[in-house]
């Protein structure tokens, strides 16, 4: 699947590599030049490949001459954002570019080769690819506005009568759903495209199923539901028949694909809604867990639950990586999954045995009134932790002013911190790490030659506090109190509890003095960027949202798409909420609360179990608040990509850097300038004879909303200069 037109032999292949690695071992003095050519190898796959380890085999770019890489090309996307893997196929480049077009591009000198405006969303994270046996029959497939589509990958043209409604088979009217499609693009096994689900968070939001399609005529193969139907495996874990209220439990991330078993690797998150669980009480099978499917029929083989009736949106963000190592004396194919935790997983692929023990440990238990709670969940007894899991008052950054600090101080003496798994509280509760996760989507990668497993993470805490929805939103309350409880439905988990911004989106306070009311409308309910639409907010209820966002308690009238930024009319109506919601978050989330390191990439020999090395990436030391915008730590959602010479390269946001490290030590041995703030992942490729590391550097927002952006967004291919020597 992963080979280029015309390969070497693997025979071959193998000599050539074994050559290269003995050279640069020896440390010899014969001369390497970047003209010597790299056979053509292809970045086939969202994340280089359906084992997800983000790897290439070629070695011209090594430890001895990276320091010589040089943009090649780059192709610009203008003021618009782009979180695209791009897929390398047949010497061409495709990926999604300004305005969601799909576009393909000569992968040697970045020339345009077509253009399909307006396909696919935003935040999406790539492309999928199929071909026909005999390549008569190419099609890229990816999902805009709840439906599959395709077009010839040839051509760009859109492939007519291919489009698969997503919407239907949910057991859920589908004209409820607003959302559903996944940002993750499908994983192809023979004519199947198996795709999971973004689901949304709120109340009401639809079930994660898993589904198969044929790839050529889009008619459901399969569906396995990790959140249950009355009466099948697991539906004990939740209350009776949790698909008609329930959503959730979905895999977002991403699909892993064992070829050669036919076996497809899902991972899922929790179930909605995030924080409050009186109405799924139970272990809640299969949400938060790895799950192994049959990819020709959807039967479950094995599963693991990671978290047990998750109360704190600690999802499995990111894929998990297929590795084989030495385990016990013997040879083991493993899958290696990492957790919002701060925990690394590791099982045998095929029985899903934990390679090392996990022990069940009493948890705390007291939650809100009507809670369940599991009295305990899993811990790993070898592998530790790759993030900090606790937050004291130690543990404060001491760069933070004053009297930042002292008001810090206070609220954590008077929160509720009894470790890891502490239920959040209608008090402030201490969560470390954070519900944005120690590590997030793509940020897991793996080298299948040595069984090493890499890890991105980010130690951002999280202050949280559950409100009850039926005190803030009832009968006759104002539209600012109604926004406010809307706000804190759709809003506050990214962009904090009083509207200041977080790492992962900006400021809102001020934001109707900028923007006018449609313009603010139009971000809501159609998204921007990392941001997803929540159409659900519309008439009165975007007028009330309105109405908070410009803090106009006096708001009245006849019409919520009346009124300036600053006088939003709106019609007194009853609450729309449900009294028994329960409780929507409030939440202050951010690096400057804790000390450095924010960010770290960690090391682990798989086949001992060990932390080989560890090391901060990318922090800033004149970072001082959040009102600066983000941290200088690679942030949630930046992957890393790695390379047989022995080369890691991982991208840092806020000074638009790209990396490359010793992937043995963790040294940096090289950096260079991004013209734009990166997001996702990179690809390896090599076309025309030359290596390429192409970077998505396409994702810098203006510092406020309405205003434009001094960065310029682009995908750049780096590469060795043709003459470059050592």
């Amino acid at each position: 699947m992963r080979k280029a037109i015309a390969p070497p032999t693997r025979s071959t292949k193998r000599l050539a590599l074994a050559g290269a690695a003995a050279a640069l071992l020896a440390g010899c003095a014969t001369v390497m030049t970047a003209d010597a050519p790299a056979p053509d190898t292809e970045w086939r796959v969202w994340g280089g490949s359906p084992e997800q380890t983000h790897y290439s085999e070629l070695t011209q770019i090594n430890p001895g001459n990276v320091d010589q890489l040089e943009v090649a090309w780059t192709y610009d996307i203008g003021t618009d954002i782009s979180i695209s893997n791009p897929l390398m196929i047949g010497g061409r480049v495709y990926l999604i570019g300004a305005g969601g077009a799909i576009v393909a591009l000569d992968a040697a000198t970045g020339a345009e080769i077509w253009k399909l405006p307006g396909q696919a969303p935003r935040g999406a994270r790539g492309l999928a690819y199929w071909s026909s046996p005999d390549g008569s029959d190419q099609r890229i497939i990816y999902n805009k506005d709840n439906f599959m589509r395709a077009l010839d990958a040839r051509t760009g043209r859109p492939i007519e009568g291919f489009a698969v409604d997503l919407r239907q088979g949910m057991d859920r009217d589908p004209a409820t759903i607003t959302t559903i499609q996944s940002n993750a693009p499908g994983t192809v096994y023979g004519d199947l495209i198996i795709t999971g689900a973004l689901t949304g968070e709120d109340y009401g939001a639809p079930p994660g199923d898993i589904r198969a399609f044929n790839v050529r005529t889009g008619e459901l193969a399969w569906t396995f539901r990790p959140m249950p139907r009355a009466g099948e495996p697991g539906s004990e874990t939740w209350g009776p028949n949790p698909r008609a209220t329930l959503g959730g439990a979905n895999n977002w991330t991403g699909l892993t694909l064992d070829e050669k078993r036919g076996i497809v690797y899902a991972v899922t998150g929790s179930s909605t809604y995030d924080f409050w669980g009186v109405d799924r009480p139970g272990n809640n099978l299969y949400a938060n867990s790895i799950i192994a499917l049959d990819a020709r029929t959807g039967r479950r083989l094995w599963h693991f639950q990671t978290v047990h009736h998750d109360l704190w949106d600690w999802d499995i963000p990111t894929p998990p990586v297929l590795l084989t190592v030495r385990h016990g004396g013997r040879t083991v194919d493993a899958v290696v999954v990492a957790g919002k935790t701060g925990f690394l997983y590791a099982f045998d692929r095929v029985s899903g045995e934990p390679l090392w023990p996990i022990e069940e440990r009493p948890v705390p238990t007291r939650g809100v009134e009507g809670e369940w709670v599991s009295p305990t969940q899993p811990f790993p007894t070898k592998l530790k932790p790759f993030a900090r899991q606790s937050f004291t008052i130690d543990d404060i950054d001491p760069s933070l002013p004053a009297d930042e600090r002292e008001e810090l101080v206070a609220r954590m003496k008077a929160a509720r911190d009894e470790g890891l798994f502490t239920p959040p509280d209608i008090i402030d509760t201490v969560q470390m790490p954070g519900n944005i996760g120690a590590t997030n989507w793509g940020m897991l990668t793996g080298d299948p030659k040595t069984g090493m497993a890499y890890v991105i993470s980010t130690d951002v805490p999280s202050i949280i506090k559950l409100e009850q929805v039926s005190r803030i939103v009832a009968q006759g309350a104002t539209p600012y109190e109604r926004g406010k409880a809307i706000y804190g439905q759709v809003c506050a988990a990214c962009h904090g509890a009083e509207r200041q911004g977080s790492d992962g989106a900006p400021s809102l306070l001020g934001v109707s003095a900028r923007l006018a009311p449609d313009v603010i409308a139009g971000v809501v309910q159609r998204g921007r960027g990392h941001m997803p639409a929540f159409p659900q907010v519309s008439g009165p209820a975007m007028g009330e949202l309105m109405a908070y966002l410009a803090e106009n308690r006096n708001a009245r009238g006849a019409s919520a798409a009346e009124g300036s930024a600053g006088e939003v009319k709106v019609e007194a109506q009853p609450a729309r909420w449900r009294s028994d919601y329960g409780y929507v978050i409030s939440r202050t989330t951010g690096n400057p609360m804790i000390k450095p390191p924010w960010s770290q990439i960690t090391a682990y020999d798989m086949n001992t179990g060990d932390i080989a090395w560890q090391r901060p990436i990318g922090d800033d030391p004149d970072y001082r608040g959040p009102r600066n915008g983000p941290t200088g730590s690679a942030p949630a959602r930046i992957g890393s990509a790695l390379t047989a010479s022995g080369l890691m390269f991982v991208a840092t946001a806020k000074d638009r850097t790209l990396h490359a490290l010793d992937s043995r030590t963790g040294k940096t041995l090289w950096t260079g300038a991004l013209p734009g703030t990166p997001a996702g992942l990179p690809s390896i490729y090599a076309a025309g004879g030359r290596q390429f590391v192409l970077v998505p550097a396409a994702s810098s927002r203006p510092a406020a909303p309405g205003q434009a952006s001094s960065l310029r967004n682009a995908f750049v291919a780096y590469a060795l200069p043709r003459t470059a020597k050592r």
